[in-house]
């Protein structure tokens, strides 16, 4: 049986919701619809994901969570902030209908996207570096191979 901690199921909930408003935000940017109405919304929405995003990082930060699932949750930003990119810049090169309600805010949005790419490539060396000592642990040397095979050449003697 798994254990999760409380904190960390927290995190990966409101890290799931984040990645249903990004979804929600790109398909109601494709829909036919009276965009007056609901530009506000989805305009709040977009910067919400960045404000959510901080926060989380910064509870992520000061949670007494293990080095594993660390790993995971850094996957799972990572993961948010490339599809947060992929939002912002559909919306910038006007790739959905009602991109144009944010002609005002892409300024924003572009920080937006370069603190993501900067965001992922710290996370990136972090990942990395986690798993570099694992994966080596995992490899056998070449001093273990000759062991195994002078052993396993001397059984069939």
């Amino acid at each position: 049986m798994i254990t999760v901690s409380e904190d960390k199921k927290t995190i990966i909930n409101n890290l799931a919701l984040l990645g249903s408003l990004i979804t929600f935000i790109s398909n109601s940017l494709d829909m036919e619809i009276d965009i007056e109405i609901y530009k506000n919304k989805i305009i709040d929405d977009v910067f919400f994901i960045n404000n959510t995003l901080s926060k989380i990082e910064e509870k992520v930060a000061n949670s007494e969570i293990s080095e594993k699932e660390f790993i995971s949750i850094l996957k799972k930003i990572k993961n948010l902030k490339e599809s947060a990119i992929i939002l912002m810049e559909n919306i910038i090169k006007n790739k959905y209908k009602q991109a144009i309600i944010f002609k005002a805010h892409n300024k924003y949005l572009k920080a937006f996207i370069n603190l993501y790419k900067i965001s992922i490539a710290e996370i990136q060396k972090k990942l990395s570096r986690k798993l570099s000592p694992a994966q080596e642990n995992n490899q056998v040397s070449e001093e273990e191979l000759s062991f195994l095979f002078e052993k396993e050449d001397s059984n069939n003697n």
